[in-house]
């Protein structure tokens, strides 16, 4: 939710502790860990094209 809210709506640490009844904290924490799950998740998906289908 805190990273749909900042990333996508733009929405200030500020408003979204406000809006979700949190610490300024705890907004800007549960961004840190959503943006790294997510790049965890990137790095896990196979890339579309390989050096060696690329050669072929």
């Amino acid at each position: 939710m805190v990273f749909s809210l900042y990333e996508l709506d733009q929405y200030a640490h500020k408003d979204i502790a406000e809006l979700l009844h949190i610490s300024i904290n705890t907004s800007k924490s549960n961004l840190h860990r959503a943006k790294r799950l997510l790049k965890q998740k990137r790095l896990d998906i196979p890339p579309l094209l390989s050096k060696t289908n690329i050669n072929k």
